[in-house]
């Protein structure tokens, strides 16, 4: 059968020109073609104008700049500790005999808190009594022995001058002469040693005294007593240890009263003077304190005075959190702002100045801050007016208008 053909027109010069045999090529370049389109008409497609409004004014609280006087405070904080505490040990040696009291009891001042054995306490006590009694008897003896003596002398030197005047007549020989001269210088020998006895009696009884006062001290202090009425804190000792005199064995402390310590620098040292009043908060407790001690001369490691402020023990404990307001040097006719007025931001600090219906952001450099009052160093002048709060939303961009008082 004979083939057909189609004659040479559009549709055949179209079909011998696009590839018949690659159909998904000719799909992407249609869909390039449309997407071509598209963007040509996003892209000329005229733009909406924009339409300028103005912001809207801000309706702020104004406060007239003045200067006062004005009286800042440092806050400080530390722990309270008891008025006073003392680490008792014994001063003699021995072994625990007797432990009359426990952490925690109240003790009034003598009161024996531990006991060592004594009884080679009392033998030496004894004994140097013993050697005191000898020797003042001694001594004794010795003064009445020296009266004696210097009688019997007197009456040898008028025997012998009696022997010289009978001599002279040849009444007497001579050995009796040399016999009683013997006989007085045995005499004046004898009074010579007793005087010295005499007189050096009293260093010797000195000495016995002494040794005999040791013994007795020694036996007291087998007794640890109390050196002030207060609350024994630790004891470390059992019946039957043995105890060395640079062992501490008991604490005592006084919890009447309690001590707020810190360490201040000088300008607030400098502000402060002894038996000034101070008040000490605990808590939401406020106590009525008052400024006990105060070191002049700064310690030269850290350059700091260390204070003691004093309170009543008996609405705090001792190791409990404390703080205390110590007032510093006034500060006469300070330029000042409240606190809500200042704005803090990576640019610094500064306050909101009005003027007419604009407003100027102020650098300041903070001073010392007073309850509520902030004292500045800046441009700000006397009378000047700034946003009194809320300086954190505040905006130079937008007018302002004062609120009425």
């Amino acid at each position: 059968m004979p083939s057909l053909s189609l004659p040479d027109g559009p549709r055949g010069r179209l079909r011998r020109f696009l590839p018949s045999n690659r159909p998904g090529l000719w799909s992407i370049g249609v869909l390039g073609l449309f997407g071509l389109a598209a963007y040509t008409l996003i892209a000329t497609a005229p733009q909406p104008e924009a339409t300028l409004t103005d912001l809207p004014s801000l309706t702020v609280e104004a406060y007239t700049v003045a200067r006062q006087d004005v009286s800042p405070s440092a806050t400080f904080t530390g722990r309270l500790q008891p008025r006073r505490s003392a680490t008792l040990r014994f001063e003699v040696s021995g072994q625990l005999l007797q432990r009359e009291v426990e952490p925690g009891m109240t003790v009034s001042a003598g009161d024996t808190l531990l006991i060592l054995d004594d009884r080679d306490f009392k033998d030496r006590e004894r004994t140097a009594e013993a050697e005191l009694r000898l020797e003042e008897s001694g001594i004794e003896r010795d003064r009445v022995q020296l009266e004696q003596a210097t009688r019997h002398r007197e009456l040898q030197r008028e025997e012998v001058a009696r022997h010289m005047r009978l001599g002279e007549r040849s009444l007497l020989s001579k050995s009796s002469l040399n016999a009683a001269e013997q006989k007085l210088t045995e005499l004046e020998s004898r009074v010579a040693e007793l005087t010295h006895s005499v007189d050096t009696g009293g260093q010797r009884l000195a000495l016995k005294k002494a040794k005999f006062d040791q013994a007795r001290r020694d036996l007291a202090r087998t007794r640890l007593t109390a050196p002030f009425d207060g609350k024994v804190n630790t004891v470390l000792a059992e019946v039957g240890d043995r105890i060395t005199g640079d062992q501490t064995i008991v604490t005592l402390v006084d919890v009447s009263e309690l001590d707020f310590y810190v360490e201040v620098d000088g300008t607030t040292a400098n502000a402060l003077e002894l038996n000034q009043k101070i008040t000490v908060k605990t808590g939401d407790r406020e106590h009525p304190g008052v400024l006990v001690a105060l070191q002049t001369d700064p310690d030269p490691r850290t350059f700091t005075h260390a204070l003691r402020i004093r309170i009543p023990g008996n609405r705090a404990a001792p190791g409990q959190l404390a703080v205390a307001r110590l007032p510093l040097p006034v500060l006469r006719n300070a330029l000042v702002v409240p606190v809500e007025a200042l704005r803090v931001d990576a640019a610094g600090q500064a306050v909101f100045r009005i003027d007419g219906q604009s407003l100027q952001r102020i650098g300041i450099t903070p001073g010392p801050r007073v309850g509520v009052w902030q004292v500045v160093e800046s441009e700000l002048k006397e009378g000047d007016r700034i946003v009194a709060r809320d300086a954190a939303a505040m905006d130079v961009r937008r007018s302002v208008r004062v609120r009425a008082p």
